[in-house]
C-alpha cells in the first residue's frame, strides 16, 4: 500500500476546508438553536399553534436565503431592526 505525501499547499487547504466546514457547523447549531428558542416562547407564552411557527420559520429562513444570495447583508438587517422597531442588538 503507498502511502500518499501531501504538499505543504494540499495540507493548508485541507486546513482551511476543515476549518470552514467547523465555522458552518457551529453558525448552523447557533441558528438553530436560537429559532428553537424563539419557537419554544412563542409557543409558550404566546399560544402559537404548529402553523404559525411553521410560517414565521418559513419567512425567517427566507431572510437568511437572501442574505447568503447577497441580496442583503446581516449588518443591514439588524440596522432595519433598529431603524423600524428601535430594537438594537448589541
Amino acid at each position: 500500500m503507498k502511502t500518499k505525501i501531501y504538499t505543504q499547499a494540499e495540507v493548508n487547504k485541507i486546513k482551511v476546508d476543515e476549518y470552514n466546514k467547523g465555522i458552518k457547523t457551529a453558525l448552523h447549531k447557533s441558528i438553530v438553536s436560537i429559532m428553537a428558542a424563539f419557537n419554544i416562547v412563542l409557543a409558550d407564552k404566546y399560544g402559537w399553534y404548529s402553523e404559525q411557527l411553521n410560517e414565521i420559520n418559513a419567512m425567517v429562513d427566507e431572510q437568511f436565503k437572501s442574505i447568503n444570495e447577497d441580496y442583503n447583508t446581516l449588518d443591514e438587517l439588524i440596522q432595519a431592526v433598529y431603524e423600524d422597531y428601535g430594537i438594537l442588538f448589541e
